[in-house]
């Protein structure tokens, strides 16, 4: 056991516990003054392995604040509302700056794990779920807004000429990518007809069902958190290609919650490599399906 050594009011020496409680403490407020983290003046010694040691936890440590880390910061508003107005995010984060959260968001964008989306005419942030267009939704969308477009302006009323409609199979064509039908209030067309009378075909589980599936299959009872490294086995053992990608996808899709260990050092260095990796490089190792 390390014991402190005082020499006046200076600590020599880092107290055991100290940096598990210093780090509970920062999580629980979400960011704390670097120079307040203890009540006693550290040394130069102690105040280095306080610093690692809560950096080696996930945490951020800067000149002034130490925080819990901008990207999980950003990730649980995402993981607790559908979407997070860009507009004052810095102020809903803990002992960040707007140009500092503003590095976040970039880096969370540029690995895939959040988009911008726009919400009543602002820009927001969200994960990219079904509930967001993806590009190519978006390049349809916009075609069938050209094309419709140029349907409609046919019909513009001129002086002298009778009144224009539109032919309804031109305009079912213009929206067929979207997967939306221009009905009448008469009876269905016979295109719409003919897909209603088809049989519904058997949808093929999706990436994140697999996950789903074998996280569900690891469950103990009483014990909601699974392994994640027993799930990427599972995973490689059904044939899933990059099985860390698809427990991350699970996760943007809101299926299941990934999280890190809860302690330090306490993974082996084979099961750390089967995990995947948070925002700020830190091992998922626990997973639980969420929605329960």
């Amino acid at each position: 056991m390390v014991r402190a050594r005082a020499r006046g009011t200076v600590v020599e020496e880092l107290p055991a516990g100290t940096v598990d409680d210093v780090a509970r403490r920062v999580r629980a407020a979400g960011a704390l003054p670097a120079r307040r983290l203890v009540g006693t003046k550290l040394g130069r010694r102690a105040e280095v392995l306080l610093r690692e040691g809560l950096a080696r936890g996930g945490l951020e440590v800067t000149a002034k604040v130490v925080r819990v880390a901008l990207p999980e910061q950003i990730s649980a508003l995402l993981a607790a509302e559908p979407s997070v107005a860009a507009a004052g995010l810095a102020r809903r984060l803990k002992g960040a700056s707007a140009k500092e959260a503003a590095g976040a968001v970039a880096a969370l964008l540029g690995a895939g794990e959040a988009v911008v989306v726009v919400r009543g005419g602002k820009d927001h942030f969200a994960r990219p779920t079904p509930e967001t267009l993806t590009r190519d939704e978006i390049a349809r969308l916009q075609d069938a807004a050209q094309r419709l477009s140029r349907l409609t302006a046919a019909t513009k009323p001129r002086r002298g000429k009778p009144a224009r409609t539109l032919w309804r199979a031109e305009v079912d064509e213009c929206l067929r990518d979207l997967g939306v039908r221009a009905r009448g209030p008469g009876p269905a067309s016979a295109s719409s007809r003919v897909a209603s009378a088809a049989p519904p075909r058997e949808a093929a589980p999706s990436g994140a069902d697999v996950v789903m599936a074998a996280v569900r299959a690891l469950e103990q009872p009483g014990a909601p958190l699974v392994f994640v490294p027993d799930v990427v086995r599972a995973l490689e053992a059904q044939g899933v290609a990059a099985p860390q990608r698809a427990l991350l996808a699970a996760a943007a899709a809101g299926g299941i919650e990934l999280r890190p260990e809860s302690g330090v050092g306490l993974l082996g260095a084979e099961d750390a490599a089967r995990c995947p990796r948070g925002p700020t490089g830190v091992p998922l190792s626990y997973a639980r399906i969420l929605g329960r």
